[in-house]
């Protein structure tokens, strides 16, 4: 008697596809670290300050929070890559424009604001469209394995990239720094042109933005899992932005030993995350993600109590390196989970509800870690540890959300 076997479906950068999004992106994050260490030098010696430097950072951030679920919107109606494409050409000129300006001595504040003002309202289009297209390219079942490979490289890019821009800066200056970031728009514009994805049927095309936002909304917080997980992610940054952007350089100030185990300590959370988003599509692959929910974070509660106590470098390094594994699993899980979970219908709008959640509360977490700090260190950090407590709390009292294992039904 014959028999067939079903052929393994092919890992991620064994789609052409995928692989073509994943040297693009990867390229294009690097690129972005050394926007960021020549942004804040450029507004310093344009004679700007503190405040010129926060104000630049807020123009981005601002139509960045306020427009994300009109981006997922646009994703549900428009081709994600076409988004993504018009996106890295627009940066591309944009950052381009400034390290001419730079070179030639031209550049004022104003062009700083402008070109914040543009990143911030192209993030809120762009990010949800790649999260959106991600299931596109992969079968369901190497969701994670792709996540993985995404955040991976994102978080090794974060790690090895300031130091290349710190280099770059200081020996050839801030316009070729500037120029390389625009290089790296160009690169993952041609990655993208260079895939060869079908058209698909977008739905929804007679309803305005409102109306399809209003039904992404209904649709994601209407069922249960997907709305703890929402939840989660929210109260997961709310929890860690402000602390780490805030007391945690206090900390190591005040009781530590200064900049240098503020750079430690950076290095372990950004080392740690690294290895929880690989580990994420390996090792924790089988543990359901309704119990590795509920477990890690409660472990992610106690860490960040410790922190508020910690008198040691030591212990403070042991208590980053749990939160770090913790956030990239958890990142890689809950992000595949709802990528596959989702009507592929409303995955635009999804996924800008959790970058939404992700990045758009993050001025909420920095004001209230500032205010929250001045009472002193355990305030701070036993707040975040209340946070995450009531993601396990949460996660306990919803039925469905127990119930999740590795299938895609949202539940």
């Amino acid at each position: 008697m014959e028999t067939t076997t079903t052929p393994p479906t092919p890992r991620p950068l064994g789609v052409p596809n995928f692989r073509l999004l994943w040297i693009g992106e990867t390229v294009s994050v690097l690129g972005d670290q050394f926007y960021l260490v020549a942004l804040p030098w450029l507004t310093l010696s344009l004679g700007g300050g503190g405040f010129a430097l926060g104000a630049v950072l807020m123009t981005a951030a601002v139509p960045r929070a306020l427009l994300m679920l009109v981006g997922g919107a646009f994703s549900d109606r428009m081709a994600p890559r076409s988004i993504m494409l018009a996106s890295n050409l627009l940066r591309a000129v944009a950052v381009g424009v400034l390290a001419y300006s730079v070179a030639s001595g031209s550049a004022t504040l104003a062009h700083l604001y402008l070109l914040a003002g543009l990143f911030g309202t192209v993030d809120a289009f762009y990010h949800p469209s790649l999260l959106a297209m991600v299931p596109s390219l992969v079968a369901s079942e190497r969701l994670e394995s792709a996540n993985a490979l995404v955040q991976g490289s994102q978080q090794a890019a974060l790690l090895v990239g300031p130091a290349l821009a710190g280099l770059l800066v200081a020996a050839a200056g801030l316009s070729p720094a500037f120029a390389l970031d625009a290089l790296t728009f160009v690169v993952t514009a041609g990655t993208l042109f260079a895939m060869r994805v079908p058209p698909t049927t977008r739905e929804g095309q007679g309803e305005s933005v409102l109306e399809q936002i209003g039904a992404g909304l209904r649709y994601a917080l209407g069922a249960p899992a997907m709305r703890v997980i929402l939840i989660g992610i929210a109260l997961l940054n709310l929890a860690i932005t402000g602390p780490a952007a805030v007391g945690l350089p206090m900390l190591a100030d005040q009781r530590l030993g200064g900049a240098g185990a503020f750079g430690v300590m950076m290095s372990v959370f950004g080392g740690s995350t690294l290895v929880g988003a690989l580990l994420a599509g390996s090792a924790f692959k089988r543990v359901p993600l309704g119990r590795l929910t509920i477990v890690s974070s409660a472990v992610f509660a106690a860490s960040l109590a410790a922190l508020g106590y910690a008198a040691t470098l030591p212990l403070a390094l042991a208590a980053l390196a749990v939160m770090g594994l913790g956030v990239g699993v958890l990142n890689v899980r809950a992000l595949a989970w709802l990528q596959g979970g989702a009507d592929p219908a409303y995955r635009g709008r999804v996924m800008s509800l959790v970058m939404f959640a992700a990045v758009g509360l993050a001025p909420l977490s920095l004001v209230g870690s500032g205010a929250l700090v001045g009472y002193g260190f355990p305030p701070l950090f036993l707040t975040g540890a209340g946070l995450m407590m009531a993601v396990s709390m949460l996660g306990l009292a919803t039925p469905e959300f127990r119930r999740i294992g590795r299938g895609p039904a949202a539940g």
